[in-house]
């Protein structure tokens, strides 16, 4: 299945994350090898795309778990990847649906 990521500004999480969802959240997008995130990191290698996009940590939570932040500060390369495979590996499994623009 695939997943299209175009986006400005915020991207909306609903329902919003449970602190343990978005805890992992964190984890993976700032690529820390966890038990929690390993198997995400392997759905990945056994992905289609199995490489990890150079950057990580590109993005924060809202306090309240329900937006994803890209972070003004950094170069956003890597954005769209890291989502779809959030996405793909995580999010949608649990029921997640993001949205922006």
């Amino acid at each position: 299945m695939g997943y299209c990521v175009y986006y400005t500004g915020e991207i909306e999480i609903a329902p919003a994350l449970t602190e343990e969802d978005a805890e992992i959240v964190l984890d993976f997008s700032n690529n820390r090898r966890t038990e929690k995130t390993a198997p995400i990191f392997a759905a990945v290698a056994a992905s289609a795309e199995p490489d990890l996009p150079c950057y990580s940590g590109i993005f924060e939570l809202s306090e309240e778990r329900d937006l994803i932040v890209p972070d003004e500060l950094e170069s956003s390369h890597g954005l769209r990847l890291w989502l779809v495979l959030l996405i793909e590996h995580f999010l949608a499994p649990l029921g997640y649906v993001l949205d922006g623009e």
